[in-house]
């Protein structure tokens, strides 16, 4: 019972946390003048280069089942969102900084 709760915590908490963070970091840009169209296309080009590191994260699970890795569901697909999310992140972070 005691990891269902933690489980429910950690899902509904990360849930509400990202959607914070978003919408509080897109009300202090919004402030400054930030939300141009610059903006937009360096977050737009970081999520299309972020699909294809999810595409090889992809291709790497497939290796790992392929060479006898247990996999389930939920950690493959955990790793998945990482990968893509990270990804969008920091491709989106070294956008910014480059341009």
């Amino acid at each position: 019972m005691v990891t269902d709760f933690w489980a429910w915590f950690g899902l509904l908490g990360g849930a509400l946390m990202g959607f914070l963070g978003w919408w509080g970091g897109r009300r202090a840009i919004q402030g400054k003048r930030g939300l141009d169209e610059r903006y937009v296309r360096v977050w737009e080009r970081a999520r299309a280069k972020s699909w294809i590191l999810t595409l090889f994260g992809i291709y790497a699970l497939f290796l790992a089942l392929f060479l006898g890795v247990p996999l389930t569901a939920a950690p493959v697909l955990g790793i998945m969102l990482v990968v893509h999310m990270a990804g969008w992140a920091l491709l989106g972070t070294y956008y910014l900084l480059r341009s």
